[in-house]
């Protein structure tokens, strides 16, 4: 049973990060991780349709602050309160981001009727310990990041911040 991790870009041009995770199912002798770099909302939408991930989160934001709340979501300082350095997501190259993630969500959501949850990968590697391994591109390592909080909410062994998945 896969999980898949998405470190989205916010243009297609630039590098996004995909993390295809096998869960160890009773009988497999080991679990099976995949990572890959692609470009475009197709590539990784034919990539969900080839593994079928039962959830795929996301390294961007999936929603603006409401009116009222600011730059900041009510998440996002909720990060910021545990040390996190968040951007915000109303400035201009992360609106960018927030947008194509919002476009692709509703997409694979549509296409796929698979669960999206939105999840920060420096919080998943500093709740884990782990440090990128040298020859590992940023982009993938942060899908990696992304695929386990993906198996921490499958696993139901996770906190939501607001609805930024954490593992616990």
């Amino acid at each position: 049973m896969p999980v898949m991790g998405v470190d989205l870009a916010g243009k297609e041009k630039n590098d996004t990060g995909v993390c295809v995770y096998f869960l160890k199912q009773l009988g497999d002798e080991e679990q099976k991780i995949i990572t890959f770099t692609m470009h475009t909302d197709g590539e990784i939408l034919r990539t969900i349709s080839r593994f079928k991930p039962v959830v795929v989160a996301i390294d961007a934001p999936l929603s603006f602050p409401s009116e009222g709340e600011g730059a900041f979501r009510t998440c996002d300082r909720m990060l910021i309160q545990r040390g996190y350095r968040v951007l915000p997501p109303v400035f201009r190259g992360m609106r960018i981001l927030v947008e194509r993630a919002m476009r692709l969500k509703e997409m694979i959501e549509r296409e796929h009727s698979i669960k999206i949850i939105e999840t920060f990968p420096r919080a998943v590697q500093e709740i884990y310990g782990i440090e990128r391994q040298k020859g590992v591109s940023e982009h993938e390592f942060d899908a990696f990041l992304c695929a386990l909080a993906a198996k921490a909410y499958v696993e139901g062994n996770y906190d939501d911040i607001c609805g930024i998945i954490l593992p616990k």
